[in-house]
């Protein structure tokens, strides 16, 4: 069995969330040592292991049958163009338990690369995150 954490447009109530059909909902989980942040323009969350770490990263963990469900997700996450990294970490789980997961994240490298704006998701929930647009009509992110 695999497993696989998803930490925003993945996630239940994400505009992505059709890549994870088949797989099994576990429970909510929580991440430490990254950062997310969140692109301006492109409205996507992404991970960055960055100093920055202050509180967990919050998502979703749910199990398929086998590594198949790679095939669909690392083209989803432009693995093989480098612009996201595949890797397994233990995390802990909102039933008690303690899974080995895989899920996506970025180099600080590839990030500096981007000519996009970002802005750090302090408290690590994408469903705490919305777009609003100022007194400009300028778009803007804000944490709920």
């Amino acid at each position: 069995m695999t497993k696989v954490f998803v930490y925003g447009t993945l996630r239940k109530c994400g505009k992505l969330h059709r890549y994870m059909d088949g797989g099994k909902f576990i429970g909510m989980g929580k991440l430490k040592g990254y950062t997310m942040y969140t692109c301006i323009e492109t409205k996507f969350p992404f991970l960055v292991k960055d100093g920055f770490t202050t509180y967990n990263i919050i998502g979703e963990i749910y199990e398929f049958e086998d590594d198949s469900i790679f095939k669909v997700l690392d083209d989803v996450e432009e693995v093989e163009s480098k612009l996201f990294i595949r890797k397994v970490k233990k995390i802990s789980c909102d039933n008690g338990k303690n899974y080995m997961v895989n899920f996506y994240y970025n180099e600080q490298s590839v990030v500096n690369r981007l000519n996009l704006s970002f802005k750090r998701v302090i408290k690590g929930d994408w469903d705490n995150v919305c777009f609003v647009k100022d007194s400009g009509g300028k778009e803007k992110c804000v944490e709920l």
